[in-house]
Protein backbone atom coordinates (compact mmCIF):
# COMPACT_ATOMS: atom_id res chain seq x y z
CA UNK A 1 0.00 0.00 0.00
CA UNK A 2 1.41 3.64 -1.14
CA UNK A 3 2.06 6.20 2.08
CA UNK A 4 -0.51 8.46 2.74
CA UNK A 5 -0.57 12.32 2.64
CA UNK A 6 -0.36 12.40 6.59
CA UNK A 7 2.92 9.55 6.29
CA UNK A 8 4.37 12.01 3.20
CA UNK A 9 3.53 15.04 5.41
CA UNK A 10 5.09 13.67 8.43
CA UNK A 11 8.30 12.64 6.49
CA UNK A 12 9.00 16.35 4.97
CA UNK A 13 8.09 18.09 8.35
CA UNK A 14 11.03 15.69 10.16
CA UNK A 15 13.24 15.76 7.98
CA UNK A 16 12.97 19.72 8.11
CA UNK A 17 12.83 19.24 11.97
CA UNK A 18 16.18 17.32 12.23
CA UNK A 19 17.71 19.52 9.36
CA UNK A 20 17.46 22.47 11.93
CA UNK A 21 18.18 21.01 14.68
CA UNK A 22 21.40 19.42 13.61
CA UNK A 23 22.00 23.49 11.71
CA UNK A 24 21.57 24.52 15.14
CA UNK A 25 23.99 22.38 16.96
CA UNK A 26 26.99 22.34 14.99
CA UNK A 27 27.09 25.73 15.71
CA UNK A 28 28.53 25.27 19.03
CA UNK A 29 31.96 24.75 20.21
CA UNK A 30 31.00 22.42 22.98
CA UNK A 31 32.62 18.18 21.87
CA UNK A 32 29.04 17.44 23.84
CA UNK A 33 26.84 19.15 21.23
CA UNK A 34 29.46 18.10 18.16
CA UNK A 35 28.96 14.47 19.24
CA UNK A 36 25.45 14.08 19.66
CA UNK A 37 25.14 15.69 16.21
CA UNK A 38 27.77 13.14 14.90
CA UNK A 39 24.91 10.47 16.52
CA UNK A 40 21.68 12.91 15.08
CA UNK A 41 23.40 12.66 11.16
CA UNK A 42 24.13 8.63 11.75
CA UNK A 43 20.63 8.29 12.27
CA UNK A 44 19.20 10.77 9.88
CA UNK A 45 20.61 9.73 7.06
CA UNK A 46 19.44 6.35 7.10
CA UNK A 47 15.78 7.50 7.59
CA UNK A 48 16.19 9.86 4.42
CA UNK A 49 16.16 6.64 2.45
CA UNK A 50 13.24 5.40 3.59
CA UNK A 51 11.41 9.37 4.00
CA UNK A 52 12.89 9.13 -0.40
CA UNK A 53 10.47 5.81 -0.72
CA UNK A 54 7.90 7.51 1.31
CA UNK A 55 7.90 11.04 -0.71
CA UNK A 56 7.91 9.00 -4.18
CA UNK A 57 5.22 6.57 -2.90
CA UNK A 58 7.43 3.71 -3.03
CA UNK A 59 7.02 0.96 -1.45
CA UNK A 60 10.43 0.06 0.82
CA UNK A 61 11.84 -3.20 0.65
CA UNK A 62 15.00 -2.46 2.31
CA UNK A 63 18.73 -0.69 1.97
CA UNK A 64 19.67 -3.49 -0.71
CA UNK A 65 16.73 -2.55 -2.87
CA UNK A 66 17.15 0.97 -2.33
CA UNK A 67 20.41 0.85 -3.51
CA UNK A 68 19.48 -0.72 -6.98
CA UNK A 69 16.67 1.49 -7.20
CA UNK A 70 18.88 4.49 -7.04
CA UNK A 71 21.31 2.86 -9.21
CA UNK A 72 18.79 2.63 -11.92
CA UNK A 73 16.61 5.90 -11.27
CA UNK A 74 19.08 8.54 -9.26
CA UNK A 75 22.50 8.01 -9.80
CA UNK A 76 23.28 12.12 -8.65
CA UNK A 77 21.19 11.50 -5.17
CA UNK A 78 23.32 7.68 -4.70
CA UNK A 79 26.60 9.86 -5.15
CA UNK A 80 25.62 12.24 -2.91
CA UNK A 81 24.50 9.94 -0.49
CA UNK A 82 27.37 7.99 -0.80
CA UNK A 83 29.51 10.97 -0.55
CA UNK A 84 27.91 11.61 3.00
CA UNK A 85 28.28 8.23 4.27
CA UNK A 86 31.95 8.59 3.56
CA UNK A 87 32.90 12.57 4.72
CA UNK A 88 34.39 12.46 8.21
CA UNK A 89 34.78 16.41 8.15
CA UNK A 90 31.63 17.16 10.20
CA UNK A 91 30.79 20.25 8.76
CA UNK A 92 31.15 18.92 4.82
CA UNK A 93 29.24 15.89 5.92
CA UNK A 94 25.88 18.07 7.08
CA UNK A 95 26.37 20.29 4.19
CA UNK A 96 26.10 17.00 1.81
CA UNK A 97 23.19 15.99 4.31
CA UNK A 98 21.55 19.39 3.46
CA UNK A 99 21.55 18.50 0.23
CA UNK A 100 20.69 15.12 0.30
CA UNK A 101 17.50 16.83 2.32
CA UNK A 102 16.26 18.87 -0.35
CA UNK A 103 16.79 16.28 -2.76
CA UNK A 104 14.32 14.09 -0.91
CA UNK A 105 11.84 16.30 0.04
CA UNK A 106 11.99 18.13 -3.50
CA UNK A 107 8.54 16.76 -5.27
CA UNK A 108 6.81 18.11 -2.35
CA UNK A 109 8.05 20.91 -1.20
CA UNK A 110 11.09 23.20 -0.36
CA UNK A 111 13.20 23.19 3.17
CA UNK A 112 12.47 25.54 5.46
CA UNK A 113 13.65 28.61 4.97
CA UNK A 114 14.98 30.76 8.50
CA UNK A 115 12.09 31.65 11.13
CA UNK A 116 9.33 29.56 9.05
CA UNK A 117 7.01 28.25 11.45
CA UNK A 118 5.33 24.52 10.56
CA UNK A 119 3.48 21.88 12.66
CA UNK A 120 3.44 18.16 13.29
CA UNK A 121 0.25 17.65 14.68
CA UNK A 122 -0.37 14.70 17.26
CA UNK A 123 -2.90 12.62 15.37
CA UNK A 124 -1.03 11.89 12.38
CA UNK A 125 -4.64 11.41 10.02
CA UNK A 126 -5.52 15.10 10.60
CA UNK A 127 -2.14 16.06 8.63
CA UNK A 128 -2.10 17.66 6.13
CA UNK A 129 -5.81 18.49 5.90
CA UNK A 130 -5.81 20.79 9.29
CA UNK A 131 -2.49 21.92 8.86
CA UNK A 132 -3.76 25.54 7.94
CA UNK A 133 -5.69 26.30 10.64
CA UNK A 134 -2.68 24.76 13.35
CA UNK A 135 -0.76 27.62 11.73
CA UNK A 136 -3.72 30.38 11.80
CA UNK A 137 -3.95 29.45 15.59
CA UNK A 138 -0.38 29.59 15.99
CA UNK A 139 -0.20 33.20 13.83
CA UNK A 140 -3.01 33.91 15.84
CA UNK A 141 -1.24 33.60 19.55
CA UNK A 142 2.30 35.21 17.47
CA UNK A 143 0.12 38.41 16.49
CA UNK A 144 -1.81 38.79 19.82
CA UNK A 145 1.50 39.08 21.98
CA UNK A 146 2.56 41.57 19.98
Amino acid sequence: MPPSESERYAAWFWQNHGLAHIRRMLQSVDLVYLTAVDLMLSSAISRLCRDYYTIRNLFWEGEKAAVRYLQDHDLEYLDVLRNCLNESDRVEKVVLYEHLVEQTIAPICLVWSRGQSAVYLRNIEEQPARVDEALAFWEGLIDSTM
